[in-house]
């Protein structure tokens, strides 16, 4: 299992508390910053709590259940069924290139669903939408028992804006977040009993210490270390 270690030094964004933010992408104050569901305070330290500024994020979301939804229509299915068949597929990987973004999506055991794809067998490419930004394609590979969902890029300079879209606003902390350290590995056997929980933000310097002391964990971890300001972060 591989083990990744990091310590950040922590900031305020330039971002006011509860200001609307529309596209992170294109605000240059966003450079940087970090993103973190106000819902997954548990993973959070009083420091990033401190430091963070709390807003609202416009995020934009392909609605993949209308995709699926129509695209079974298109086979005689009832929109009320589609609609009900399309909840039960869920993303199983995906696949990113410049110009194209596939989606593989898949379907638990439903035998009624598996009779409709399996009469569908492997379906060539099915366009259900083309716009100036964007063409969004579907088909399905029956030898892999999946859908995929393709989103093809016409115009890189325009955003896509069309029926599978959905937009939400989504409260986040936000953060500035500076690589100071990092450890690939490395801990015995107490640094491993020590270790905060996954993925969990940790700012509790006398843990730290005891993990460079005892721990495995490179001394440099503490020689960086900032009161109030730096949080150590492990994934595995």
């Amino acid at each position: 299992m591989g083990l990744d270690m990091y310590l950040y030094k922590v900031s305020t964004p330039e971002i006011n508390e509860g200001e609307i933010i529309n596209d992170i992408h294109e605000d240059p104050r966003c450079s940087g910053v970090k993103f973190i569901n106000t819902d997954a305070e548990n993973v959070l330290c009083d420091t990033i709590k401190k430091i963070a500024v709390k807003c609202i994020i416009t995020e934009r979301y392909y609605n993949m259940r209308k995709i699926i939804t129509d695209y079974l229509m298109n086979f005689d299915v009832l929109e009320e069924k589609a609609s009900e068949y399309a909840e039960k597929f869920y993303q199983g990987g995906s696949s990113y290139s410049c110009t194209k973004q596939s989606f593989s999506l898949y379907c638990d055991d439903n035998e009624e669903v598996k009779r409709i794809l399996n009469s569908i067998g492997n379906s060539g490419e099915t366009i259900l939408e083309t716009t100036p930004s964007m063409t969004t394609s579907i088909r399905y590979e029956k030898d892999y028992d999946r859908i995929v969902v393709s989103f093809t890029v016409n115009e890189t300079n325009m955003h896509y804006e069309g029926k599978y879209l959905i937009t939400k606003n989504n409260k986040k902390y936000a953060v500035i977040m500076k690589e100071v350290d990092y450890q690939r590995k490395g801990l015995n056997d107490t640094g491993w009993s020590l270790l905060p929980e996954n993925c969990c933000y940790c700012d509790d310097k006398d843990l730290i210490c005891e993990m460079t002391e005892d721990g495995g964990l490179s001394e440099s971890f503490m020689e960086n270390w900032i009161d109030n300001e730096t949080v150590f972060w492990p994934w595995w």
